[in-house]
């Protein structure tokens, strides 16, 4: 994993364990080593990174949205 990975995911939405695990993960770690080390399963890691990539994601939408409602009014 690498910045570009990293730039996919709002930080500053995420819990001090949910930020731990999506370090981890960028740094390079395997999925099972990340889970390992905070006693979850990989599927539980990957979800977790999922849906924090999801959150930026829906805020950028949420955000194009609101712009797009602006210049209609």
């Amino acid at each position: 994993m690498n910045q570009t990975f990293l730039s996919k995911i709002d930080m500053n939405t995420l819990s001090k364990r949910n930020k731990e695990i999506v370090l981890l993960r960028a740094e390079g770690n395997t999925l099972a080593e990340v889970g390992k080390s905070f006693g979850i399963t990989r599927e539980r890691v990957r979800q977790i990174i999922n849906k924090a990539m999801s959150k930026k994601h829906g805020t950028i939408i949420q955000q194009e949205a609101q712009k797009f409602n602006e210049r209609r009014n």
